[in-house]
């Protein structure tokens, strides 16, 4: 609720000069605004900020006092999940997966980025693949009995072919068709078909995932936040009754690209289709 720009553009420019993320600092002191509003944190935690919404003034300080490492900012530099542990307190209010805060873009908008966010192997990121690319924000015209998980997989796969080769995803909104497999077919000299694409970004999304595997993180056990998902789903506002089905969007996915949906674990069978998965499976099978 902050319009002020010229303190918007001081919070960025104070990450930037510190190099913090602006998605997680921003979303970390949405969450201490929400927690000063709701009388988990007060004025002499702050202190002395009111941290309220819209006090653009407040938002400034409390950003310089994250990257000075100050105060509450000390605490709050650890990351809003992290900080509501050191804190004990505020970790209803927490918008995060896996610790991650979550960006700007809102799954009830988008059902896509409910799967995205929970599955990827670094999750809450929005610039990670799934059938998000290409909702046009009207949620309520998704029928989540639909199976699109082929569709969520083929499109995840897609983009991680353009995060491995440093194309930017803002490149689709040129106008230029496949710009990505002809820049890589130029400068690797190799044949990128939609083969290729398709089983190349496959492999990069399954070592990902394997590697957290072996780290001993499970997708079905990671967490949600409800407010995101829309449960129990608003009563006023442009979202009024949406809810989204994430766990019909992970279960469409895990049996489109052939995961368990317990485990995690890929099937022998898909990793061997792939091909040059041979590290991994000695990894997963022995």
């Amino acid at each position: 609720m902050n319009d002020n720009v010229e303190s918007i553009i001081k919070c960025n420019d104070i990450c930037n000069r510190y190099g913090l993320d602006t998605i997680s600092v921003g979303a970390t002191v949405a969450w201490a605004i929400e927690c000063y509003e709701n009388g988990i944190l007060n004025k002499e935690e702050t202190g002395g900020l009111e941290l309220t919404w819209g006090n653009a003034k407040a938002i400034v300080d409390m950003t310089q006092s994250i990257a000075d490492q100050s105060g509450l900012g000390k605490i709050l530099a650890l990351g809003s999940a992290a900080a509501a542990a050191k804190l004990g307190k505020g970790a209803e209010y927490l918008q995060t997966v896996q610790g991650i805060e979550l960006p700007m873009h809102d799954a009830r908008l988008a059902p896509g980025y409910a799967r995205t966010y929970q599955i990827d192997p670094t999750p809450g990121r929005h610039v990670k693949g799934g059938t998000w690319q290409g909702q046009a924000g009207r949620p309520n015209r998704y029928d989540f009995s639909i199976n699109i998980g082929p569709t969520d997989v083929t499109m995840t796969g897609r983009m991680e072919i353009l995060n491995a080769s440093g194309i930017c995803l803002f490149s689709g909104f040129l106008g230029v068709r496949d710009l990505a497999p002809k820049m890589l077919a130029a400068v690797t000299g190799w044949d990128v078909d939609d083969v290729f694409l398709k089983e190349t970004g496959l492999r990069i999304f399954n070592m990902r995932h394997v590697f957290n595997l072996r780290e001993g993180h499970k997708p079905s056990e990671v967490l949600m936040p409800r407010r995101l998902v829309g449960e129990p789903p608003q009563t006023e506002g442009p979202l009024t009754g949406v809810t989204i089905d994430h766990r019909t969007l992970a279960k469409n996915f895990f049996a489109a690209i052939n995961w368990d949906a317990e485990t995690g674990k890929p099937s022998r069978q898909s990793l061997e289709a792939l091909g040059g998965m041979e590290d991994v499976i000695q990894n997963l099978y022995g």
